[in-house]
């Protein structure tokens, strides 16, 4: 079991890096917010979903995996859809928003031909992470502190990267508000 903890940025839309540490406190690398223009970082202040792009970067200053919204028809502005690419593997994973109701967040993919399953129940300060119907890795954050203070326990390893499980805290963020 792996656990990694970081404090969330002060404003979602900053393209600052955040701190990746490891249960030792060691840093092993930062999430970061990008914008493709310059433009888009002052429209995503009004309106925050329609820019979600992520990078994480290792020690190296390597942007190793990389995590974007898909905007390909006018749906996908209502329900989304993001793409996480890992550089290493050359690999790719598809998530989809599937919340029905907003007090309890669903998040759907599929990696290896198996189902991915991301979930948070109201008044839980937790988001699940199932993989072929197991949990592999619980997120626990602070939800009354700012900044939150942000920890990633991963159960079972080597399933998913440990970087797709920090993207999805991000993630979880911008579409529960």
């Amino acid at each position: 079991m792996k656990t990694f903890h970081f404090k969330e940025p002060f404003f979602l839309s900053s393209p600052h890096k955040t701190k990746i540490f490891d249960s030792e406190n060691r840093l092993i690398g930062f999430v970061k917010k990008v914008y493709t223009k310059k433009t888009h970082r002052y429209i995503s202040l009004l309106m925050d979903k329609l820019y979600f792009n992520y990078v994480f970067i290792n020690l190296n200053g390597e942007e190793l995996y990389f995590i974007s919204n898909i905007i390909e028809n006018k749906w996908d502005f209502i329900k989304s859809r993001w793409i996480f690419k890992n550089s290493i593997e050359n690999n790719e994973i598809l998530i989809k928003n599937a919340t029905k109701i907003k007090t309890n967040i669903r998040f759907e993919g599929e990696y290896n031909k198996k189902n991915i399953l991301i979930k948070r129940d109201f008044g839980d300060n937790k988001i699940h992470i199932y993989y072929d119907n197991l949990e592999i890795s619980e997120i626990h954050f602070t939800p009354h502190k700012i900044p939150r203070e942000v920890t990633a326990i991963i159960k079972k390893e080597n399933v998913l990267p440990n970087e797709f499980i920090f993207f999805i805290y991000f993630i979880y963020r911008m579409y529960s508000m």
